[in-house]
């Protein structure tokens, strides 16, 4: 799930959720599948991926040095790194409506507390006043 940015941030990262959505945010239920073909070829179909990732993945694959296709596993280091970063801009975009939440329940606790404190209190001060009559 990548939430949708609110305007005036300061994140780099492209908005994935479309301007029309009533949803603030938007699922993405990525599926990955490569297929090895020996001695040189290693083919990855991505399903459902923003497409972002796409185009960082193509990126990545022309700027490095060239893979060692002998490895059947050599695809899956460029395009795990380019999910890590999904994930991350992910749980940084969450991190603020969670954080909000969290001080609200901090507020919330604490007031809670203040509140059980005073009822102690003002049952003591009935104990004590209602002993003082006898």
């Amino acid at each position: 799930m990548v939430r949708k940015e609110p305007k005036g941030s300061r994140d780099e990262e492209p908005e994935y959720v479309p301007k029309n959505s009533k949803k603030d945010y938007m699922w993405f239920e990525m599926g990955f599948f490569t297929r090895w073909e020996r001695p040189d070829r290693c083919r990855v179909l991505c399903i459902d991926t923003p497409e972002k990732l796409q185009s960082r993945l193509e990126t990545v694959l022309r700027e490095q040095s060239p893979l060692k296709f002998s490895d059947p596993f050599a695809m899956h280091v460029p395009l795990i790194d380019q999910i890590i970063l999904l994930y991350d801009v992910s749980v940084w975009r969450v991190r603020d409506p969670v954080r909000k939440i969290e001080k609200v329940s901090t507020s919330i606790t604490l007031l809670e507390g203040v509140v059980d404190k005073c009822r102690l209190g003002q049952r003591e001060r009935e104990r004590t006043k209602h002993r003082s009559t006898f």
